[in-house]
């Protein structure tokens, strides 16, 4: 499911919460989706886990939405049910998602410039920048926005079998991250969500992390004051940011700092006869 935009500053992959869809997904985050393409030219992309949830299934740490029971849900990560450790996939759940990126945006010469999750989707989306965003796909990926994020502890980073491997490869170049919590949220714990904040600080810095509150619960804010803020943090996100300029500092024998004279000055002091 895709919502398009015309002069499209770039692609937008949007990746719904446990237990839900992108057509849920889709219209839940309604007035986000409309603010970003219609205001602010962005173009997104709505993917759907491939992993299943039957409606008798009852919800982990991952959180629950409140869906009837008629509704397919489903889930990014696999759930071992004599654990309830939830874990990555490959074959799952990357590789869909990794083939869904491919056949929607890198082939038709698209740039995907950021991931917005919520809830397991949060989660996920730190998986991809963790583990994956080194692949060419995720090239042009600026930044990643994580509503009611929370991180796996180490030992639940798991493959769901022994066949699988990760490969662990750092990106070169850094993303910003948003960090959304509700401050009536119920589902996932405060800590959680700051826990992942943090993790992210230290790795990418204080200036490329931001944490933003809102006055709700478990879901994705739609009010214009909100979208607002979220809409003006992603274009800083995109925007390509100046080159240091490294200024060489000469030194005489005596290592005393040498002043830097123009040629125009220079060529005056030497027409003096100085």
């Amino acid at each position: 499911m895709t919502e398009n935009s015309e002069e499209s500053k770039g692609c937008i992959l949007m990746l719904h919460g446990y237990k839900q869809s992108d057509t849920i997904f889709y219209k839940k985050t309604s007035g986000l989706r409309k603010y970003l393409t219609k205001q602010c030219n962005y173009e997104l992309f709505y993917p759907c886990g491939q992993l299943k949830i039957e409606a008798h299934q009852s919800g982990d740490h991952t959180g629950v939405e409140d869906q009837p029971d008629t509704v397919d849900m489903y889930s990014w990560l696999v759930r071992d049910n004599t654990t309830g450790i939830s874990k990555i996939s490959n074959d799952d759940s990357v590789a869909p998602l990794l083939k869904f990126i491919e056949e929607n945006i890198t082939t038709k010469d698209k740039k995907l410039v950021g991931i917005i999750g919520f809830s397991q989707g949060s989660c996920f989306t730190s998986i991809l920048i963790e583990y994956y965003s080194h692949l060419k796909m995720f090239e042009n990926l600026k930044f990643g926005i994580m509503f009611s994020g929370f991180h796996l502890n180490d030992d639940s980073i798991l493959q769901k079998s022994e066949k699988e491997i990760i490969e662990v490869k750092e990106r070169e170049d850094v993303l910003n991250t948003l960090h959304v919590m509700g401050t009536l949220d119920t589902v996932v714990d405060d800590w959680k969500t700051v826990g992942l904040f943090e993790h992210y600080e230290k790795k990418y810095g204080s200036e490329n992390t931001g944490l933003l509150k809102h006055l709700g619960g478990h879901y994705v804010p739609n009010n214009k004051a909100f979208l607002l803020k979220v809409a003006t943090w992603i274009d800083n996100s995109i925007k390509e940011k100046p080159k240091e300029t490294v200024v060489e500092i000469k030194r005489d024998e005596k290592n005393r700092e040498i002043p830097d004279l123009d040629a125009d000055l220079l060529a005056s002091i030497d027409n003096l006869g100085i």
